[in-house]
Parts: C-alpha cells; sequence; structure tokens
C-alpha cells in the first residue's frame, strides 16, 4: 500500500478491507505500526496493528491536530495514548513516532 491518505471511494477502488479493525475500549498506552489513514465526514481514521496483535481503528479530528497523524508515514512504529471520558468512552488522545 501507498502511504497516502485514502478516500472512502479509493478503499472500495483498490478493494483495501478494514472490517477486521476494531474499536480499542481500553485506556493506556499502547505500542503498534500505523498501517492505513483513510479521510471521513470531518475526521481521519487510522488503522493500527497493536503489538499484541490486535487491528484497531481510532478517530481523530481537526480539533485535535490529527494528533500529527497526517505527518506520520504509514508502517511507522508509534506510541498511543487513549484516555476515558466521564461517560467511560475511550479515545485516542496523543500520538509518538518512535
Amino acid at each position: 500500500m501507498k502511504d497516502d491518505v485514502y478516500t472512502q471511494n479509493d478503499l472500495r477502488r483498490y478493494n483495501i478491507l478494514t472490517m477486521d479493525y476494531v474499536l480499542n475500549l481500553e485506556p493506556g498506552d499502547f505500542l503498534a505500526v500505523l498501517d492505513l489513514k483513510a479521510e471521513a465526514r470531518r475526521c481521519l481514521r487510522a488503522f493500527f496493528t497493536f503489538d499484541d496483535g490486535r487491528r484497531i481503528m481510532s478517530t481523530v479530528h481537526w480539533w485535535q491536530r490529527y494528533l500529527g497523524l497526517y505527518e506520520i508515514p504509514c508502517k511507522s512504529r508509534v506510541k498511543l495514548h487513549y484516555d476515558a471520558n466521564s461517560h467511560g468512552e475511550v479515545y485516542l488522545t496523543a500520538v509518538e513516532r518512535l
């Protein structure tokens, strides 16, 4: 795969399947590889493979400045930080390229 940010049409055109990726539901720090980046409505979807083998999709928004993910090449190793809000919902809040 090339190091682009794919559109929804690109994902269909190139038959890139993302159904194996799920949301991360636990807060904490995780080591991962950035597999793929895709645009969605008003956000960026980032697809990771965690060191434990889980395939995780996370959304990041413009007001988060996309956590710098536009500048991080695919296949980069990253450290991800997830926080839970007061309702127990877990969100990606920081990305560090290693």
